[in-house]
C-alpha cells in the first residue's frame, strides 16, 4: 500500500453522518475482527466516545501519540509514516506523536472531526484492522419493509420471514416503513427492528424509538381536512400517542380509540391523517381532490385509504433519511401497494409480490413471493 492508496481510503471511508452510536458499533466490530488483544480508541469532536483495552493490554500512551499524530498532520498515521519514509524525514524525537500505522482520520462532510486508533499489533496490521472494519461498516445494507400485506398477513408474521430478518440483522439493519402510526405496532412488537419509518415517512425513529426526524401537520390544517372529508369517508388521525389509535369507526385493534369530533384530540401532535373509503376505486377518485384542495400536503393511495402527510414527505424521503443516518452502502425496500412507490424509487434495489398490481410490479427490480425470499436474494 502506497501513499496514494491511503489517501484514497481516507476519502472512501469518510462519512456524511457519524455519532457516538456509530463509534460504539465500530469499536465493537474491531473487537470482533481481531484474534489478538489490542487497545482501541475512537475520538469525535475532541471527546473520547469509545475506548477499550482488551485483556492483557495496559496503558494509553500509544493511543495518545497516534491521536496526536492524526490531529497534527490531518491524515492517517500510516500515510505520515509512508510520506516521511519516502522523503527520508522522520519526526522520531517527538515523544508526543507516533510515526507508524494505527491512527485513521474521521472525515465527516469533508471536515476532520475525529479519529479511530488501534494499538497492539504490528503497525501496518493496526492500520489494516481499522480500514477493514470501517470498510465493512460502510458496506452495510439497510432493508425497509412495508407492514400490511407485506410483512404482516392477517395480523401475523410468517415464521420464515422472522428467521430471515434475524439472519439479515447479524451484519445489516432491518426496519419498517409503514403508513401506520406508532400506536399500531402490536402485531410486530416482538421483532427487534433497527429503525421505524412511521406515518408514511412523517416520523422516523431509531431502534429505541428515539426521534430521528419528524414532520408535523399544522393543527388547523388537520382540523379542516377532518371536517371536510368526514361526510365522505372514515378518518384515522395519526398522533404521537403510543397507546391510542384514533379512528372514526370501529376497528379491531388493541389500541383503538373512537373519536366523534376533532376537538377530542385537538391538543395532539399530528403526523398524518388518513381517509378510509369503502373501495379502492372510491379512494382513487379522491386523490386529485385532496391535492387540489390542499396543495400544502401530499396524499398517497394505499388500496382503499389515502394517507395524507406534509408536502414532499413520503416513504421515499423516509428511507433516504435512514440510509444517510446509518451511512449505509445500499438501501433495499419491499412493499405491495401504490403508497410504496416512493419507497421503491428511493431504494437502490426494490421488491414487490406476484400478487401486487401490475402497475406496482413495473416499478420494482424484482418480484418475489415473500419477504424471506427477498432477504435471501441480498443477504
Amino acid at each position: 500500500m502506497n501513499k496514494e492508496d491511503v489517501l484514497k481510503l481516507e476519502e472512501e471511508l469518510s462519512f456524511d453522518h457519524f455519532d457516538a452510536e456509530d463509534a460504539y458499533c465500530i469499536g465493537n466490530e474491531i473487537v470482533k475482527k481481531t484474534s489478538k488483544p489490542v487497545r482501541i480508541r475512537i475520538v469525535l469532536d475532541g471527546d473520547i466516545v469509545f475506548q477499550y483495552l482488551m485483556p492483557g493490554k495496559k496503558g494509553v500512551e500509544w493511543l495518545d501519540r497516534k491521536q496526536n499524530t492524526v490531529e497534527r498532520y490531518q491524515h492517517s498515521t500510516y500515510y505520515v509514516f509512508l510520506d516521511q519514509k519516502e522523503r527520508h524525514v522522520y519526526d522520531e524525537n517527538d515523544s508526543t506523536i507516533a510515526i507508524c500505522g494505527g491512527g485513521f482520520p474521521l472525515f465527516i462532510k469533508g471536515e476532520l472531526r475525529g479519529c479511530v486508533i488501534v494499538s497492539g499489533l504490528a503497525h501496518d496490521e493496526d492500520h489494516q484492522l481499522i480500514i477493514n472494519t470501517l470498510g465493512g461498516y460502510k458496506k452495510m445494507k439497510v432493508f425497509a419493509t412495508d407492514l400490511d400485506g407485506t410483512l404482516v398477513h392477517n395480523k401475523k408474521v410468517k415464521e420464515t420471514d422472522r428467521e430471515a430478518i434475524a439472519a439479515f440483522q447479524k451484519e445489516n439493519l432491518f426496519g419498517v416503513c409503514t403508513g401506520r402510526p406508532l400506536s399500531c405496532l402490536y402485531d410486530v412488537e416482538d421483532i427487534p427492528f433497527d429503525f421505524y419509518i412511521m406515518c408514511t415517512g412523517a416520523l422516523l425513529l431509531d431502534k429505541d424509538r428515539h426521534v430521528i426526524e419528524e414532520h408535523l401537520l399544522d393543527k388547523e390544517l388537520v382540523r379542516d381536512i377532518y371536517n371536510h372529508y368526514r361526510d365522505y369517508s372514515n378518518i384515522i388521525v395519526q398522533t404521537e400517542s403510543e397507546s391510542h389509535f384514533y379512528f372514526t369507526d370501529f376497528i379491531d385493534f388493541p389500541t383503538f380509540t373512537m373519536i366523534k369530533d376533532f376537538e377530542e384530540i385537538k391538543d395532539s401532535k399530528f403526523y398524518s391523517i388518513s381517509l378510509v373509503f369503502d373501495t379502492n376505486e372510491e379512494a382513487a377518485t379522491f386523490v386529485s381532490d385532496v391535492h387540489d384542495r390542499y396543495p400544502m400536503v401530499s396524499g398517497y393511495q394505499n388500496t382503499n385509504v389515502i394517507d395524507i402527510v406534509s408536502k414532499g414527505i413520503s416513504k421515499g424521503t423516509g428511507v433516504k433519511a435512514i440510509k444517510k443516518h446509518f451511512n449505509a452502502d445500499k438501501m433495499l425496500g419491499i412493499g405491495d401497494s401504490y403508497n410504496d412507490l416512493p419507497l421503491f424509487k428511493a431504494s437502490d434495489y426494490s421488491f414487490t409480490f406476484h400478487s401486487s398490481p401490475d402497475s406496482v410490479k413495473e416499478q420494482v427490480n424484482e418480484v418475489v413471493s415473500s419477504v424471506s425470499e427477498a432477504i435471501h436474494k441480498v443477504i
